[in-house]
């Protein structure tokens, strides 16, 4: 029988010594929080969100960040599929009370 690999296909194993690709909690928070300070006051969608921070567990993440201090605020808005159905998503936007500043030494 032939074992599968542990990692998929353009990624490197976790062994360590071995550079990786891995996307961790801490690299998904660090690109939400980058996404939201680039879309400034309008917000983002949860969907777009997701897609340009790489995060499967989007919620997860914000709860994480806004325990840590960083304020984002959540709304209802309304976005079009591709098929022409409409949908309620989550718009998320940056508050300005946020502690969220780009540390260099911590990811958020």
């Amino acid at each position: 029988m032939n074992a599968r690999p542990l990692a998929a296909p353009g990624y490197r194993s976790l062994a360590p010594g071995h550079a990786s690709r891995y996307n961790g909690s801490a690299q998904q928070r660090a690109r939400i929080v980058e996404a939201l300070q680039a879309a400034g006051p309008r917000g983002i969608v949860g969907p777009e969100l997701a897609r340009l921070a790489n995060a499967p567990s989007l919620t997860k993440r914000l709860s994480e960040l806004r325990r840590k201090g960083v304020a984002i605020s959540t709304r209802a808005a309304v976005m079009a599929g591709a098929d022409g159905t409409v949908n309620m998503v989550a718009l998320y936007v940056l508050g300005p009370g946020s502690t969220a500043q780009g540390d260099l030494f911590e990811p958020p």
